[in-house]
């Protein structure tokens, strides 16, 4: 009899919730006109609206995510186009970020004379003397203590108790800004890890802060997507949905290893590698020897896996470009820049953002069990591989988190490590649970006793699963919504069900009809991989906001900036 006439087992493929990444909204024309020299406010003040404008596209100010519910993080995708969009938005303000991390005209040898506050009596407007007069002023001694003395006088005559961010990582406040990269120092953002304030000391922070926020915002839009997903029967699924979530985690992934690339960490991958078929070539391109031991895909997954390459085709058309581009080192960024990351612990070492990344990936391909057991003829063995690899992701992300995450004190460190270890022990059931049934639907005695050998087995892995998924409960419970709890918690009985239902069949058709000897359970199938995370494209500095005539609309502003 065709298991595919019963209700298929759901996958548990809830998603975790990776933490909170916001800023607090930065006035960026205060911040950046007290460095400005004064033949140039206004271009400095097209230059602040500008990074205004492009930071508030990015939905990361703290002011506009805490006054609304996690769904309206959804509802910012609505189509795939929309995450285009936002990868777009992304790099509009990076651009403009990135503007402060490159090397000065002085450095390059295009100004005869200091780089400091200069008040020339010919036209400022001419190339000449907009050379000689840079867009962010530079500091003398005596100046330097004049500013200093005022702010001293402010800070004493501000109420003693009032809250403060965390200096901890970056320089005074007080202090004026020793290079271009430190005039952003005034942009602040939560940790996700120690939930402080930490201000970006630097340009090149700024820039890897803004691509962690986004690569958990995504995640956390994705994650309300599966949510809504989760709550519907198999047969009501939005296939839409569930493939805009599926692009979703793709991209946040890429997001992520961009903002490894940023603080000069390498991305590592985890998963099956000699079996991934996503890195071979489409099926229409010319194809080469690979050496890669294939499987016959069902049909239904090689054209899902085909369109949803096709929809991210706009920004892995330059893959290679891209990943060639962010690898490298912008041009005048220097090692001082990165001096300060070790103090912001979201940050350090690139640890939190590789681990989001791996964990975004695992969730994606258990987007593709959920829809492959959605569908009206499912291939069992495919359902089996796929999961072996969810379970050697999670176990990777297990053992990272604990060796390199301060679970001891971070509670979201805490979460992502129990969510890693209980997805590792789910879905090495569920892949065993696949195996047998595989072989329950081929109707023979000798399928028809492995069949039962397996589901024992799915069953016996599933009760060691219990106490991973109650520790995990435990620590979600705290702050996540009960009902999301509750469709987590029946969702994972729901698959206990069915492995019993199917234990039951099995064990009944052998014992009246049959009567074969049931062998051992089948080893742990190969793993297979069908995701890879779309990289994020090169930001490249084209344009200069010191060079835009002061009467310039804003329809017509540059996406990135020379300083000088």
């Amino acid at each position: 009899m065709a298991l595919n006439m019963r209700q298929p087992l759901p996958p548990c493929c809830h998603a975790v919730n990776p933490g909170v990444k916001d800023a607090t909204k930065a006035d960026f024309k205060t911040g950046l006109s007290k460095y400005a020299v004064s033949s140039k406010q206004e271009s400095v003040a097209r230059l602040a609206d500008a990074l205004a404008e492009a930071h508030s596209t990015l939905r990361l100010d703290r002011n506009a995510t805490s006054a609304v519910s996690g769904t309206s993080q959804s509802a910012a995708f609505s189509h795939v186009e929309d995450i285009q969009t936002y990868i777009k938005n992304i790099e509009t303000y990076l651009a403009l970020v990135k503007g402060f991390m490159t090397p000065s005209l002085a450095q390059k040898g295009l100004v005869v004379t200091p780089i400091r506050t200069v008040e020339t009596d010919g036209d400022a407007s001419t190339p000449s003397s907009a050379l000689r007069q840079p867009l962010i002023e530079d500091y003398s001694p005596k100046e330097d203590a004049a500013k200093i003395g005022a702010a001293s006088e402010a800070t004493d005559k501000a109420p003693k108790d009032a809250a403060a961010p965390s200096t901890a990582n970056a320089r005074s406040q007080h202090d004026p800004p020793k290079t271009l990269s430190e005039c952003l120092g005034f942009c602040q953002w939560k940790d996700a890890l120690s939930n402080a304030i930490m201000f970006a000391p630097n340009a090149r922070i700024e820039y890897a802060q803004a691509l962690l926020a986004s690569g958990v915002f995504m995640m956390n839009s994705a994650r309300d997507k599966v949510d809504v997903l989760l709550a519907r029967r198999l047969s009501e699924i939005d296939e839409q949905e569930l493939k805009l979530a599926y692009q979703l985690f793709l991209h946040a992934a890429g997001v992520l290893d961009a903002c490894l690339e940023s603080i000069d960490v390498t991305p590592r991958t985890v998963g099956a590698k000699t079996t991934d078929l996503s890195a071979e070539p489409e099926p229409d391109a010319k194809t080469e020897g690979s050496g890669v031991d294939t499987i016959p895909d069902d049909d239904m997954m090689a054209k899902w896996r085909a369109e949803q390459q096709a929809s991210s085709q706009p920004n892995t058309a330059t893959t290679t470009a891209a990943v060639a581009t962010n690898t490298m080192k912008a041009p005048g960024i220097k090692n001082d820049d990165l001096a300060h990351l070790n103090r912001i612990p979201d940050l350090a070492r690139g640890r939190y953002p590789q681990l989001l990344a791996w964990i975004a990936l695992a969730e994606a391909q258990e987007l593709v069990i959920l829809r492959g057991i959605s569908r009206e003829f499912v291939d069992y063995s495919l359902m089996a591989r796929l999961s072996m690899d969810i379970s050697i992701r999670y176990k990777e992300c297990h053992a990272f988190a604990t060796q390199m995450l301060p679970c001891s004190t971070s509670p979201v460190a805490d979460k992502l490590r129990l969510y890693s270890t209980f997805k590792e022990a789910y879905y090495s059931a569920i892949s065993c649970y696949f195996q047998g049934a595989a072989s329950m639907e081929k109707d023979t005695a000798a399928s028809c006793a492995q069949a039962i050998a397996n589901f024992k087995k799915a069953k016996t892995m599933l009760l060691i699963t219990v106490t991973r998924k109650q520790n995990y409960e435990a620590q979600v419970q705290k702050d996540e919504g009960k009902e999301r709890l509750e469709t987590f918690r029946s969702i994972f009985i729901r698959s206990e069900q069915i492995v019993d239902r199917d234990l039951d069949i099995m064990t009944h058709r052998n014992d009246s009809v049959y009567y074969e000897r049931i062998p051992q359970p089948e080893p742990p199938c190969e793993p297979l991989s069908l995701v890879r995370a779309v990289a994020f494209p090169a930001v490249e500095i084209n344009a200069s906001v010191g060079s835009q005539p002061d009467g310039a609309s804003p329809t017509q502003r540059p996406t990135t900036v020379e300083l000088l």
